[in-house]
């Protein structure tokens, strides 16, 4: 779908933010700073494949970029799902409350 320069360019640093957080948080092997990152990784994940499956019907499904793309989305939520489970594993094991 289209959309504006504008919105583009706030998507991309919103998108760099996120990578760069977390980024810094394993460089710095933060288990815990990864929380918000994993946690809205996975969101936008399974987003995403909620709107392919809302649009189904309009989706061109016999082009390989259309597959490359879902591929993307899937995974977008396997690594958001991922981190997550690795935050709640490295909270339990240092026996941190959960939030």
């Amino acid at each position: 779908w289209p959309i504006t320069a504008l919105s583009g360019r706030a998507l991309a640093c919103w998108l760099l933010s996120i990578g760069l957080a977390g980024g810094l948080a394993v460089h710095e092997n933060d288990a815990e700073r990864l929380r918000p990152a994993a946690i809205t990784y996975a969101l936008l994940g399974g987003l995403w494949l909620v709107s392919l499956l809302r649009a189904g019907d309009d989706v061109r499904w016999g082009r390989a970029t259309t597959w490359l793309y879902l591929l993307g989305m899937v995974s977008v939520l396997a690594v958001g799902a991922a981190g997550w489970s690795f935050v709640n594993r490295a909270r339990v094991r240092s026996n941190q409350p959960a939030h």
